[in-house]
């Protein structure tokens, strides 16, 4: 079907005829919009498969690999950088760190990025999955200590 436009600034017909589309070229265009992100959504969903199974396999490659390459990743890390890493690993703050380690709070979050950084990792639950991975803390005294409150409560059984 096609129909003659009328120019608005003139109040005339137009030369130009526009076409008007069929309530059954609409359909097909509105199925084919559908089909479209329906493959969209099924090709996204294949390539979430893909990488998730990929990096599935680099976590057991990593594991299988061994505790060489552990102690080289603990080598990497400062005395000072294994402090906040261990500080991490018992949860404290930039700010707790700070203060048990006798540091300014700046200095102690320029650490944890130094180790996260040196880890590739982007955050302290990272860096405590690779710190637990590794069994970087499993005989490490310190990291034994139970967190304040949590040692008394554990102590002391309930009373009725």
């Amino acid at each position: 079907m096609r129909r003659k436009e009328l120019d608005p600034s003139s109040g005339q017909d137009g030369a130009d005829e526009v076409a008007v589309p069929s309530p059954g070229e609409l359909g097909a265009a509105l199925q084919l919009v559908r089909d479209l992100l329906d493959w969209q959504i099924e090709t996204t969903r294949e390539i979430e498969g893909i990488m998730i199974g990929l990096l599935e396999a680099s976590w057991v490659s990593a594991r299988d690999q061994g505790s060489a390459t552990a102690v080289k990743l603990i080598e990497l890390l400062t005395s000072q950088e294994a402090k906040v890493l261990q500080q991490i690993f018992l949860g404290r703050t930039n700010r707790q760190i700070a203060k048990m380690l006798g540091i300014t709070e700046k200095t102690a979050k320029n650490y944890v990025q130094a180790v996260f950084r040196k880890l590739r990792v982007h955050s302290r639950t990272e860096a405590v999955l690779v710190a637990v991975r590794n069994q970087w803390f499993d005989n490490d005294v310190h990291i034994a200590e139970q967190r304040s409150g949590e040692a008394d409560a554990r102590r002391r059984p309930r009373r009725p």
